[in-house]
């Protein structure tokens, strides 16, 4: 079984089995998931620190990749 390579390491299958949903649903939901918390963050981060477009641009890039967010975590809350 293949894992992922963030997150809890669990695979789309796990995930998709686990919801009783199958593997495209599972993945749909994962990348919708991944896109509302990086729009939620992105939103967030340009009202609180008063950024630009731009400017939170450039902060995305320097950080991008070394962040690591739990999908269990996230299920949790």
């Amino acid at each position: 079984m293949a894992r992922t390579p963030r997150g809890d390491g669990l695979s789309i299958d796990v995930l998709g089995a686990h919801y009783q949903v199958g593997r495209a649903t599972a993945a749909r939901w994962l990348a919708g998931a991944r896109e509302a918390l990086r729009e939620f963050t992105r939103a967030a981060l340009v009202a609180k620190l008063g950024l630009t477009e731009s400017q939170y641009a450039s902060l995305a890039r320097l950080i991008q990749g070394r962040l690591d967010v739990s999908v269990a975590s996230l299920l949790r809350e």
